[in-house]
């Protein structure tokens, strides 16, 4: 294989190397900084379950029967999403 063939390869993939983009690191919040929304997004269907006691699945199943319209809901009573 000549030196010219291989560096011939090498371009498309050079190429490819500079058009590369590196997203911006998202950035960390601390336990105090943390919304409800942030909390209840980590909530698994198992924790909310322990959360709930012993009928916390029949809880969340009766539940979902359900439409409930977060945002307005949680403004009623104090409670921001933000």
């Amino acid at each position: 294989m000549s030196a010219g063939r291989g560096q011939a390869c090498l371009a498309p993939m050079q190429q490819q190397l500079k058009t590369i983009h590196f997203r911006k690191r998202m950035s960390t919040k601390t336990s105090a900084e943390l919304t409800l929304f942030d909390r209840l997004s980590q909530l698994t269907f198992v924790k909310a379950v322990k959360l709930l006691g012993a009928r916390g699945s029949r809880l969340i199943a009766e539940g979902g029967k359900y439409d409930i319209d977060i945002t307005t809901r949680s403004n009623s009573i104090g409670i921001g999403f933000g």
